[in-house]
């Protein structure tokens, strides 16, 4: 690996073969979980991309898009980069938009573990005890929630990946003789442009984007020039992104301050619920993996405060505070940190100020060894489970129906209660299949008389593996064909786990002939 002169001391070929193997088995479980963890976190993720992209394919009407389409509060860049992506596919054939899905996690998986190779190289920058460093590198690599969560083809994680690649970007570029020369301004025209995609993929980033550029004024001490290239840079891809929404809407519109104006000034951002200071932490440890992420969440305001002039400080730390401010607060707000959760956890106990905890010191206080040791265990544990399976189970319902329509000319689906292809009250057209009917069918006295219309067997949908009381007399006639969460998980002793998640189960029923 060839490096300039000034970087080369901190990268010695033994650390350098340190670092490729431990971001070769990064790659391999990104790859792993852009292929198993199929779905989405939160509906948005969703609805306000994938929705839009398949709007511009003529999949999904004008009139069923998402609120935000008709505030015109969300950026086209993001629903316009994985048409792109649909567009390169299909050209080689590939047709089944699960496929479609897996290559958007994919490229999000990949640009993610771009981001890890950045915090791995910036964590050698600034950390000097070797066993720290090595922790650092590994925990970057094998975070329980970082293969899955680069996974997800959402704003909030692309978002913050590409800021954490432009803020590495900087850093290393510091470190260079290069970036003094006058290589330093179309560089950081460049690292500006990348800046500005955070901005344009979310919104938010741009509290981030505003606390990293002051660090590189303020203590990193960038010159005009690199400055005044940052500013083109980030306002290049502002006027695309700006150019984009045009397309997307129609017409001219200013998404960023409809977005404000909508959530901020008219305050919806509050109409669903507004929590206390403290419930991010209270988010941390129920929505997260129990104990792992309380602890990593408070690992972040440590770390700031032993770390005052670091650049994540300056740059992470105010989209926490505004977020804090903001009544309403959903743990994904907070992704967009998360990307760089194992650095800061490292930081956490080894300060780049003047006193720091070596290794040697840490590990001869026997509670945190023990500790260490328990979280590692289940680290490994919880990496197994998100990395492996889907991040919400339902879409393997999806792929099951998309695969029996492949099959038939017209596909004819009867819904028990809830429409399968409607969540949280709004129509999904992404993954249902050209030729799928669907029809209501009454509560399970409905679905009795129409067994009795239709002699031929039919497919019926209903959201529980095993049908109520009332629903017996039909135990008979309909066999379980299929079931979102696999047997395995709901037959074992993990079986606790999985009981808050909706089993969405398809039945094969047979028509009565009395």
């Amino acid at each position: 690996m060839h490096l300039p002169k000034k970087l080369a001391t901190h990268f010695p070929p033994d650390w350098q073969r340190f670092l490729l193997r431990w971001l070769g088995i990064s790659l391999g479980l990104h790859l792993l979980a852009a292929w198993f963890s199929a779905g989405f976190y939160h509906a948005d993720e969703h609805f306000q991309i994938l929705e839009f992209m398949n709007y511009r394919l003529g999949g999904t009407p004008i009139g069923e898009l998402p609120l935000e389409f008709r505030e015109q509060m969300r950026p086209w860049i993001p629903a316009f980069f994985f048409l792109g992506i649909t567009k390169v596919v299909v050209f080689f054939g590939v047709k089944s938009p699960l496929l479609w899905a897996f290559f958007y996690r994919l490229m999000s998986a990949l640009i993610g573990w771009v981001s890890v190779i950045g915090l791995a190289l910036v964590s050698t920058l600034w950390i000097e005890d070797g066993v720290w460093k090595k922790w650092a590198v590994i925990l970057l690599a094998t975070a329980w929630y970082l293969p899955a969560l680069h996974a997800r083809p959402s704003s909030e994680n692309l978002g913050g990946s590409l800021f954490l690649i432009s803020l590495c970007a900087w850093i290393l570029a510091l470190e260079t003789e290069a970036f003094k020369s006058r290589k330093g301004f179309p560089l950081s025209v460049l690292l500006g442009a990348l800046f500005g995609l955070a901005f344009e993929f979310r919104y938010q980033i741009g509290v981030m984007i505003f606390g990293a550029s002051l660090w590189l004024i303020v203590i990193a001490r960038i010159r005009a020039r690199e400055i005044l290239g940052m500013a083109l840079g980030f306002l290049g891809i502002f006027a695309l992104g700006t150019y984009a929404d045009q397309i997307g809407y129609g017409h001219f519109t200013f998404s960023p301050w409809n977005y404000v104006h909508y959530n901020l000034i008219l305050n919806h951002v509050s109409d669903e619920d507004v929590s206390p200071l403290w419930d991010f932490f209270r988010r941390a440890f129920t929505e997260s993996w129990p104990l792992l992420g309380f602890l990593l969440l408070c690992s972040f305001p440590v770390a700031w405060f032993r770390n005052p002039k670091n650049a994540l400080t300056w740059s992470l730390a105010p989209l926490f505070i505004v977020h804090e401010l903001i009544g309403h607060k959903e743990l994904r707000f907070l992704f967009p940190l998360a990307g760089a959760g194992p650095l800061v956890w490292i930081l956490a106990f080894y300060s780049t100020k003047t006193k720091r905890l070596g290794w040697s010191e840490f590990a001869k206080i026997r509670f945190l060894k023990g500790a260490s040791l328990f979280l590692l265990i289940l680290n490994g544990s919880a990496l197994i489970f998100t990395t492996l399976l889907p991040a919400w189970m339902p879409v393997r319902f999806y792929a099951h129906i998309y695969a029996l329509s492949e099959k038939t000319p017209e596909l004819a689906l009867y819904y028990l209660f809830e429409n399968p292809y409607t969540v949280n009250g709004s129509h999904m057209y992404f993954y249902r299949p050209k030729n799928l009917r669907l029809s209501e069918v009454k509560g399970f006295p409905g679905l009795d008389e129409k067994l009795r219309e239709n002699h031929s067997p039919v497919y019926v949908f209903y959201n529980h593996a095993e049908f109520p009381t009332e629903g017996a007399p039909l135990r008979a006639p309909c066999a379980l064909q299929f079931s979102s969460i696999p047997q395995f998980l709901t037959a074992s002793s993990i079986t606790h786990i999985f009981e808050h998640m909706t089993n969405w189960s398809l039945y094969l029923c047979r028509g009565k002939t009395s």
